[in-house]
């Protein structure tokens, strides 16, 4: 974070804006934080007043805090000073004696050690949630099939849990699962499947990019439920849908819209061979990184 340029009045609120996208979280952290920090600390710190909104003058939320009275801290002038040592040491201890519980954050795993082993040993638990089946990290899942009318009330919580949490497709997430279902059950020649068997565990379609001269171009789309990301049905979907689009004749698969934080993905994207054309910066309003580029990526098939 740094500190926007501003007078140096006591009436003038200090900004705070993000100078990379490691930070770009923290002025959500920061509103969160140092009002319930605040009070118990023996030094004051810049509690935050407002939480801005990305915008074009700045792709980042950035805060506006409370300036404080007093000097720089540099080393020349802490250098030697009890003073400045006691107060610091003063400060860590409040830190560490700072009780988050009330705030909702958990206690320490030791306090419920006994209970936790007690309901382990229970017979009469619920059964653990699986995927089925069993997936271990980057293997691949059974099957990738044709979709069927009756897998869509599979498919629509995967799509809805995806849109609504904006992170990684461009779609509207107020949509309704009719448009969704329209949207996403494309007729022949497109194609749309699912991956696994009883369980889906995601989704893709696949189609000509545009029409007329330019149909001989594939693209898709394709969505992964949540408990099963990271368990290769991302790839899976991926290559099913590569191995459709040559065995269709197609000369090369683009994607349109690849959010760039969406590093999984890219990750998945670039090992099966696709390049990155281009990307449009600040296309995509990620909720808790701004604005954030979208790439178009390529594969030559």
């Amino acid at each position: 974070m740094s500190v926007g340029a501003t007078p140096n009045t006591d009436a003038t609120p200090a900004r705070r804006l993000p100078r990379h996208e490691g930070a770009i979280g923290q002025a959500h952290k920061e509103a969160e934080w140092l009002p319930r920090l605040a009070p118990h600390l023996p030094l004051a710190v810049p509690v935050p007043v407002e939480v801005s909104r990305p915008d074009f003058g700045c792709p980042w939320p950035w805060a506006v805090s409370r300036r404080l009275n007093g000097e720089v801290a540099t080393v020349e002038a802490l250098s030697g000073s009890h003073q400045a040592a006691e107060a610091l040491a003063e400060f860590l201890q409040a830190l560490h004696r700072f009780d988050a519980e009330p705030v909702g954050v958990a206690a320490p795993l030791s306090t419920r050690d006994a209970a936790t082993r007690a309901a382990i040993a229970s017979p009469s638990r619920p059964p653990a949630r699986s995927l089925k089946p069993q997936q271990t990290k980057d293997s691949m899942p059974t099957t990738v099939r044709d979709a069927r009318q009756d897998d869509w009330p599979q498919i629509w919580p995967i799509i809805h849990d995806v849109i609504t949490q904006q992170e990684t497709i461009p779609y509207d997430p107020g949509m309704s699962e009719s448009d969704a279902r329209r949207m996403w059950l494309l007729p022949a020649p497109a194609r749309v499947v699912v991956a696994g068997e009883d369980q889906v565990l995601g989704t893709a379609n696949m189609y000509a990019n545009r029409g007329g001269p330019g149909d001989h171009v594939a693209s898709g789309t394709l969505m992964v439920a949540e408990e099963a990301r990271g368990q290769g049905v991302g790839r899976a979907l991926t290559t099913d849908m590569i191995d459709w689009a040559r065995r269709s004749g197609f000369a090369a698969l683009q994607f349109n819209a690849v959010v760039d934080t969406n590093t999984a993905a890219i990750k998945i994207y670039e090992s099966l061979g696709f390049v990155t054309l281009g990307t449009a910066p600040r296309a995509f309003r990620h909720p808790a990184r701004g604005l954030v580029g979208l790439r178009v990526m390529w594969l030559d098939l």
